[in-house]
């Protein structure tokens, strides 16, 4: 569908995105038009000659003005105002937009706040709303081969887990970080799209998704983000721990390509937390797209207080209940293993030390997505930023 009164060049930039299995939900790629709102954001981002521009990618700066006969310099400039915005990044093959538009809002989403107004929140938000409706009518017309693929994995408290057996790199943080050359602490696009609650604004820094690898480079070099030590790393994630925090990353084991960073995720905001709940009130309650850790939590009877702290301040997925225990006159606190997601918050603060978490994955669990990252990113010239 074309949108009214937007110049095409928007709607064929737009169409340039490609759409990973896990955005358009295994729809065929004949249904899978193009989101009205990218149009619109593009459009938002990039003025007609920046537009002019983009379509030219991938390529230098110099290539392009060759081609649309303008000074280097002057495309220079305007590439300069794409990259900070977040519209375009530096590749192997030159400049060029991002694979898909779910990196497009989070490269603009960790953009500098003056780039970003109520305006393209709306924008944003509209996308959303879109994706979600769209979804709905797949799932109602394919009920019956419909599947929530995973997208992003809970990664355990590294504290919850350090003295168990077999702990997989990608699955510690320690690991995560200690791999990777340069740290970087940015803005989460999450805190930027998604309205968050009054207890998450006062207790939760928009800055705290934590990057490294390619990512962290791409944000240093265009001012986004701060660097940090790995000293400074563990320690803003300990503080971050005492907060309902889940920490993700994206769903690989791979050895050659680590998991970029670390999100940060609060329920009120996190896109994930937000998708899902949209998924389990109008699809299936069992749906998810954030996938458990290969971790459960597990309580100690006889240890626990009854305090309840777990469920009223720390579960996020309503994976703890109060069952009564004979042989103690009185409720305990239960996980539901089905419903944990291993991410070791309740562990992490039980007051009496009744939580402790159990192995309940077999590292074959987490995939290796090296090919399907190579696949998304074939042709798009965006290899090295994306890996």
């Amino acid at each position: 569908m074309t949108n009214p009164r937007i110049d095409p060049i928007y709607e064929e930039l737009a169409a340039k995105f490609k759409f990973p299995v896990f955005y358009h939900y295994q729809m065929p790629e004949n249904e899978c038009q193009i989101p009205n709102a990218i149009p619109k954001i593009i459009r938002k981002i990039a003025n007609l000659q920046q537009a002019k521009i983009v379509r030219e990618m991938p390529g230098s700066a110099a290539d392009i003005a060759q081609k649309l006969g303008l000074d280097v310099k002057v495309v220079e400039v305007d590439i300069d105002d794409l990259f900070n915005k977040g519209l375009v990044a530096p590749t192997k093959r030159g400049w060029n937009m991002p694979a898909s538009w779910g990196l497009l809002q989070d490269m603009i989403g960790s953009a500098s706040p003056k780039y970003i107004d109520e305006e393209l929140k709306l924008l944003f938000r509209e996308l959303f709303a879109e994706q979600s409706e769209r979804k709905l009518k797949y799932y109602e017309l394919n009920k019956d081969n419909f599947t929530m693929p995973y997208i992003f994995q809970v990664i355990p408290k590294w504290r919850t887990i350090k003295d168990l057996p077999g702990i997989m790199p990608c699955e510690d943080t320690r690991s995560i970080f200690k791999r990777s050359k340069q740290i970087v602490i940015i803005n989460c696009p999450c805190k930027t799209w998604y309205p968050r609650t009054e207890e998450c604004k006062v207790n939760i820094p928009h800055e705290s998704c934590i990057v490294g690898l390619g990512v962290a480079r791409y944000e240093m070099k265009r001012g986004t983000g701060r660097e940090i030590s790995y000293e400074e790393c563990m320690d803003i994630l300990d503080c971050l721990d005492q907060q309902q925090i889940v920490q993700t990353s994206a769903f690989t084991n791979s050895q050659s390509v680590m998991p970029y960073g670390v999100c940060n995720c609060h329920p009120c905001c996190c896109g994930f937390f937000v998708g899902d709940r949209f998924n389990q009130s109008h699809i299936n309650p069992n749906f998810s797209a954030i996938a458990p850790s290969r971790y459960s939590a597990e309580t100690d009877p006889a240890k626990c207080i009854a305090c309840k702290k777990c469920i009223d301040t720390r579960c996020p997925f309503g994976a703890i209940t109060m069952q009564y225990f004979p042989e103690f006159k009185g409720v305990r606190a239960c996980v539901d293993e089905a419903k944990c997601k291993g991410c070791g918050l309740c562990v992490l603060t039980c007051p009496s030390k009744a939580k402790r978490m159990k192995v309940v994955r077999p590292p074959e669990f987490i995939p290796d997505v090296t090919q399907f990252i190579a696949q998304q990113n074939s042709g798009s010239g965006n290899e090295e930023f994306f890996i």
